[in-house]
């Protein structure tokens, strides 16, 4: 079985062929890791990140490193339970660190270590913005009618 590559959300086309690329198995296991930290946790898929849903657009004060990477800990566990049964290289067995750092009240920036099946060590680094929730109903109708 082959997976495509993902890039920003987006499928990845090969430059001058327009053919979807794929990912080798350490980059499939990169990829899944990312999208449980990056998504919404979903409860009919039991998959995904509770940290995006517990804080609905701001971070809380008492919002400390050690929750924050214990919803990342629980979303890759998650992950970790799907794969248990299958036989893919990039099976996830167990996560070994956990770094996070908040940039300012809306960024969570992360860095995970986590242990794949044929024995090497996976590193995902990437950033979660989180959206404050804006309230643009106010319009200046000056700026639509022109006489």
């Amino acid at each position: 079985m082959t997976t495509l590559k993902v890039s920003n959300g987006d499928l990845v086309p090969s430059i001058g062929t327009g053919i979807l690329e794929t990912v080798t198995a350490l980059e499939e296991g990169a990829q899944n890791v990312a999208r449980s930290l990056l998504l919404e946790y979903n409860s009919f898929y039991d998959e995904g990140n509770e940290f995006l849903n517990f804080i609905s657009g701001s971070v809380t004060p008492f919002m400390t490193d050690s929750l924050i990477q214990q919803f990342i800990t629980e979303a890759i566990n998650r992950l970790v339970i799907k794969q248990r049964d299958t036989e893919i290289e990039s099976k996830i067995l167990q996560v070994n660190q956990i770094k996070t750092r908040m940039v300012g009240w809306t960024t969570l920036v992360f860095l995970v270590e986590v242990l794949v099946a044929n024995g090497q060590t996976l590193t995902v680094v990437d950033q979660a913005r989180i959206q404050p929730t804006k309230l643009d109903h106010i319009l200046n109708s000056g700026s639509l009618i022109t006489v």
